[in-house]
């Protein structure tokens, strides 16, 4: 019997690990009204898995940069609330978020050489640096 199914038989609701809410982001280039991401919310528990799917231009890898502390600072206004095991991811400090993503979170990328491109090589450019 896993964790989840004898928490379920006792009666207990296993913790989140991973509760996103209202997520809101808006890169400083955008136009005023255009968000990158525009109110996600979602939440794991201990061994799920989660995958995010949607087209061209939807937020994935946005959301996906902001739940792993990978965000650029300073390029976007971020709202709402990430708390990965309880810990309010944007209120950590550059230390703690490597600390985090060293241990406790991770992201596959669709084309993880893209990732490499947007910190400094070339390639398509990062969303944040784009006119609107």
């Amino acid at each position: 019997m896993t964790d989840r199914q004898s928490q379920k038989n006792s009666g207990q609701q296993a913790p989140d690990l991973l509760k996103v809410s209202g997520l809101k982001v808006h890169f400083h280039n955008a136009a005023p009204e255009r968000y990158a991401v525009n109110g996600v919310s979602f939440s794991l528990k201990r061994g799920e898995t989660l995958g995010i799917v949607g087209e061209s231009g939807s937020g994935k890898t946005v959301t996906a940069m902001c739940v792993s502390g990978l965000m650029p600072r300073g390029k976007a206004d971020e709202e709402g609330s990430i708390l990965l095991d309880g810990r309010e991811m944007f209120s950590c400090s550059e230390e703690n978020l490597r600390r985090i993503r060293g241990q406790d979170v991770g992201v596959v990328f669709q084309d993880p050489m893209t990732y490499r491109k947007w910190s400094g090589g070339s390639g398509p450019s990062r969303p944040w640096d784009s006119q609107a």
